[in-house]
């Protein structure tokens, strides 16, 4: 179905179908194509009704605007009036509407519908074919496809349909011919027995149902066995015991690593699933260690020479061919070219310095691992105490400390170094509670090791008032690295290294500038440039709670006034509540918008003050804000690649007033069920007002 969807070439947006189905249509520019993929282990929205609907919807209103306001006339009235609909669309709700617009599109254009992978959806399978086999009834084109699943055969087998096995029957043949010819063994056996040899890859097709992957690992292990000298009975055997189906095939290949090997290979799985980009080979390197955390902090890295590098690389390229059984594959790039400091380095390139990238044979692999069974086996394997992101993290310790060194040839080094610190940090916040020992001191070592860079501070470390204090201030990178913590979710980091309860002296102040000694003993003001860090907690963040919940546990005031260089006496729950303004005027999933919900109720249950006043001065700092502040304590570079951009859709800051702001506050002291939900609470607002005005 996918191969049906795609492009036909780069320099064509025309799908291979698209020119079979202009066939169908007399008027050529009056055909509209829509689609949707379920996919398992996706989102909800990708394998639900729900997202189906969606998604259909929004592809189906993009192609023909102009029946918006009939198939959803009171949201288009909501929306044209009041210029916001937040109300939460019911799947039911969805399903009119998608009803609506193809009966209302397809009589003024030819509709063809694809649905993909029926046999990923995660709901009632009747449901679904009920719905399939209304928009059969309907007069547009359907293609749909699944896996032999019993309810959709039974369902749909009336219809034209055709099997993938059966068109690439010829083509999988010729591969395993091809795979067994090139090897020299396989080839002294068939001119010996040219029968049996035929046999072997015919049942080797026929047994594939069409999946080039099973065939591609099932070939690589009958010519293992030919190589280590099986018999014709041993690969028959070994053929006859391999499972048809991919996903227990997986199940039956990690039940051959060989025991010793198993546990290690379990380790390795691991890591890989752990990491949040695609590894590379040296980061697994360094973290599949036994001393970890003493290579990544005692290693000096300009002691490592370029061919100790590379046999470490080798290595590990041994390690997960004989351990991981192929399921884990190093691609390697080609051989970088030298880097000069105009020339901003690629991630291909930093593959090619690091020994390539590891990824899964396939994404089913990947999906295979993300089952709960698989992990609950895979920690059976694992006898001692593991922890994948405190290895990770300290494996990104020790390329930063590599790129470190050539920060001062290009700006590679910069921009890597940032990187790999801000992603050591990432994955210091999620280690085990049994790590905190371990993980603080591999985070002291980073922290001095960005100390000692301190003419990259303001570049890590950029807060809004730099630029204003710049010239009568010496910014503190050790104070600065907490800051960075904090807004990365780090809060066993925090809780060991705050000294004063939730603040930071992010800057010292020098006697030259405008604050001279004099006119600071005459304005009261402090030498010291002091930051709240509970601000600074990334709320969309997974450790968000926790974070929060670590700071006012150590003592940190939400109402306490801390007047910061050229600014107003605004407090941290000011500041936290400005940020929770912005974050809600993004359209946020039910998990994003109970994770925001409580991280304000812990503001308030640890004794947030709730006023008008309180609004007011927040709505004004989130007015002030380009980007929420704990985006300003992250590097352009990192908050790239860690964060998403921040963009605004709605309005409600400045419509709802900061009298609503207070009400929805209160409600939520009074009602610990209620939500932090701007969107909600103005509509209702506006839904009372117009009631009133009616009456």
């Amino acid at each position: 179905m996918r191969y049906l969807m795609q492009p036909t070439g780069l320099s064509s947006r025309q799908s291979r179908c698209e020119e079979h189905l202009r066939q169908w249509v007399e008027n050529r520019e009056n055909l509209t194509i829509i689609s949707f993929h379920f996919w398992a282990i996706g989102s909800p929205m990708q394998r639900t009704k729900e997202g189906l609907f969606r998604t259909l919807i929004i592809q189906l209103f993009q192609d023909h605007p102009e029946v918006i306001p009939t198939v959803a006339p009171s949201r288009w009235e909501s929306l044209s009036l009041f210029n916001e609909d937040p109300q939460h669309l019911t799947e039911t709700e969805l399903g009119d509407m998608f009803r609506q617009a193809i009966t209302h599109i397809s009589t003024r254009a030819k509709l063809a519908l694809f649905i993909d992978g029926l046999g990923e959806f995660d709901g009632d399978c009747n449901a679904l074919v009920s719905l399939i086999g209304e928009c059969i009834s309907w007069p547009i084109k359907i293609c749909v496809s699944s896996r032999p699943w019993t309810e959709f055969e039974n369902a749909f087998g009336e219809y034209p349909q055709l099997k993938m096995e059966d068109l690439t029957y010829n083509d999988m043949t010729r591969y395993v011919m091809a795979k067994f010819g090139a090897n020299s063994r396989f080839r002294t056996f068939q001119e010996r027995q040219p029968e049996v040899a035929i046999a072997i890859s015919r049942s080797v097709t026929e047994k594939a149902n069409g999946v080039f992957l099973w065939v591609n690992i099932v070939v690589s292990s009958l010519l293992a066995g030919i190589v280590s000298g099986d018999r014709i009975e041993d690969l028959e055997s070994r053929l006859d015991l391999l499972p048809p189906e991919i996903q227990d095939l997986y199940e039956k290949i990690i039940e051959s690593i060989d025991p010793i090997y198993r546990e290690h290979a379990a380790q390795l799985f691991k890591l890989k699933s752990t990491c949040t980009d695609t590894p590379s080979l040296q980061l697994l390197w360094y973290a599949d260690e036994v001393k970890f955390l003493e290579r990544a902090i005692d290693e000096v890295s300009g002691t490592v020479t370029v061919k100790e590098m590379e046999g470490r690389l080798e290595d590990m390229r041994l390690r997960l061919v004989s351990r991981c059984k192929g399921l884990l594959e190093v691609h390697k790039h080609a051989s970088p070219k030298p880097c000069r400091s105009s020339h901003k380095i690629s991630p291909d390139e930093v593959a090619a310095y690091t020994g390539g990238t590891v990824t899964y044979l396939h994404r089913t692999f990947s999906d295979f691992l993300d089952r709960h069974e698989v992990q609950e086996k895979l920690d059976g394997f694992i006898v001692k105490t593991y922890d994948p992101n405190l290895r990770i993290s300290a494996a990104y310790v020790a390329l930063a400390k590599l790129w470190l060194r050539s920060m001062a040839m290009d700006r590679n080094g910069d921009y890597l170094f940032q990187i790999y610190a801000a992603q050591s940090l990432w994955h210091a916040a999620d280690a085990k509670e049994s790590s905190t020992s371990e993980a603080v001191q591999l985070l002291n070592h980073l922290r001095a090791k960005c100390a000692k860079s301190c003419k990259f501070s303001y570049k890590l470390f950029g807060h809004r008032y730099v630029d204003q204090m710049t010239d009568h201030c010496h910014p503190n990178p050790n104070q600065g690295f907490i800051c960075l913590a904090t807004v990365l979710g780090v809060g066993q980091y925090i809780k060991a290294r705050t000294n004063e309860p939730g603040l930071m002296t992010t800057a010292q102040e020098t006697n030259q500038g405008s604050l001279s000694r004099i006119s600071r003993r005459i304005k009261s003001h402090s030498n010291a440039i002091t930051t709240f860090l509970l601000p600074l907690v990334y709320l969309p963040g997974h450790n968000s709670q926790s974070v929060i919940r670590a700071l006012l546990e150590e003592g940190a005031k939400p109402n306490e006034t801390v007047r910061m260089y050229n600014s107003q006496d605004d407090t941290a729950w000011e500041k936290l509540l400005a940020n929770a303004i912005l974050l809600s005027e993004r359209s946020l999933d039910d998990n994003e918008q109970d994770n925001l919900t409580q991280c304000v109720r812990l503001m308030i249950d640890g004794g947030a003050k709730i006023s008008i006043g309180t609004a007011e001065r927040a709505m004004k700092i989130s007015r002030q804000y380009k980007k929420p502040e704990y985006m300003l304590w992250v590097p352009s570079v990192v908050a790239v690649d860690l964060f998403p951009d921040v963009k605004v859709r709605f309005r409600s800051r400045r419509d709802m007033g900061s009298e609503g702001i207070c009400e929805l506050l209160m409600g939520m002291r009074r009602d610990p069920g209620a939500k932090f939900d701007l969107k909600s609470c103005h509509y209702m607002m506006l839904k009372a007002k117009k009631g009133q005005s009616a009456s």
